[in-house]
């Protein structure tokens, strides 16, 4: 059983094809999972661009909790 909700990030290029990343953010809970962000990126995304990304979406997630 999860309590709390498990937020997984994936940066990858959906084919070898595709000239594009994919970054998603995906929260994981018992009843399912749902997708709470993404953005395509035209080369792989930095670490920086990663927490940036991260840090907006789980703020977001907070707001909405809060009020």
């Amino acid at each position: 059983m999860i309590e709390k909700p498990i937020y997984y990030m994936s940066a990858e290029r959906p084919t070898v094809e595709e000239n594009h990343f994919l970054l998603h953010i995906v929260s994981i809970t018992d009843d399912g999972a749902e997708l709470l962000a993404w953005k395509k990126f035209s080369v792989k995304p930095t670490k920086r661009q990663v927490r940036k990304l991260t840090k907006f979406v789980i703020n977001h997630i907070k707001q909405i909790q809060e009020g």
